[in-house]
């Protein structure tokens, strides 16, 4: 009797065994089967698909309501994000709270990281950055932000689309985040968060690139034939206008003294031809010196 129950426990014992191995084989494979379905919503619903019915369909499987107005965020960093990366669950426990029940989406693609989430209004986006930015370890908002940290996610910078509603404006604006970030970028922007709708501006002088150009060409050129090239006096405008025309803030920015700077806006008037107390030839001049930036003048120049 007792060999037949040890004989019957061992029996049991390699059932039990084989039942855990299979259980968690089938579980590795739904796991495995989520995940591939997951990153292929994410894939179609980012880059705008055709099939905008089966992205709205599959949308409510991932908690996602479209019909309502959406913003996309987009966390780039020193140290890319992947599938395997912490910040995805510390950034969804976050922002969604101990029951879980607030609508988010987050995912990574191309080393970024994507937020998709409902934005009613703007404090509903500050609230989302808020809760990103004590996720990665620090606070954010809109307004007044500093994401960038060197840590576990090195130094982070978020580019936000405008909100949009269904799945094609999603995409849009999840191009508008994208867009957002390579414009920060080209302009030397390291504000923690940018938002599309600050720089619609500067969209707009890029859509035509040629015209642009020109402006930079025709204002700017003269500065060249300054003493020390057009870099110094080009550099005091920026800050001028940075500072709201202000002499004074200015000074302080650049280190020099307001006779200084007062002489190198006269230098660029008579230069130029342009007063910045004029208040168009000023708007002319600003332009041409966010143009410049954006097109990388004068060393694109020099190098042609």
């Amino acid at each position: 009797m007792v060999t037949a129950g040890e004989v019957m426990l061992r029996a049991v014992d390699d059932a039990v065994a084989e039942l855990a191995e299979g259980f968690q084989l089938a579980r590795r494979t739904l796991v495995r089967a989520e995940v591939l379905a997951r990153r292929e919503f994410v894939d179609d619903l980012l880059s705008g698909t055709s099939d905008v019915a089966g992205v709205l369909g599959r949308a409510q499987t991932f908690g996602l309501d479209l019909s309502s107005p959406h913003v996309v965020a987009v966390v780039t960093s020193t140290k890319p994000f992947t599938d395997a990366s912490s910040a995805i669950s510390l950034v969804e426990r976050s922002v969604q709270g101990s029951k879980g029940d607030a609508e988010l989406l987050v995912a990574t693609k191309q080393d970024r990281l994507i937020l998709v989430f409902p934005a009613p209004d703007l404090d509903a986006v500050d609230h989302v950055l808020n809760r990103v930015g004590r996720a990665l370890g620090t606070s954010a908002s809109s307004e007044s932000v500093d994401l960038r940290r060197k840590g576990e996610y090195g130094r982070t910078q978020i580019g936000i689309g405008r909100p949009r509603s269904g799945a094609v404006g999603v995409a849009a604006s999840y191009r508008e985040a994208l867009d957002a970030l390579d414009l920060a970028a080209s302009l030397g922007f390291d504000a923690s968060v940018v938002d599309a709708r600050d720089l619609l501006v500067y969209r707009v002088l890029i859509s035509d690139r040629a015209a642009i150009a020109d402006l930079v060409d025709t204002l700017l050129t003269p500065l060249l034939g300054a003493r020390g090239g057009a870099g110094p006096l080009l550099e005091t405008l920026q800050v001028y206008f940075d500072t709201g025309a202000n002499t004074a803030s200015t000074a302080r920015r650049m280190h020099l003294s307001v006779r200084a700077v007062t002489y190198r806006l006269s230098r660029i008037k008579d230069l130029t031809g342009q007063n910045v107390g004029n208040p168009v030839e000023a708007f002319a001049l600003h332009t041409a010196v966010l143009g410049a930036k954006l097109l990388d003048w004068p060393e694109v120049r020099s190098s042609s």
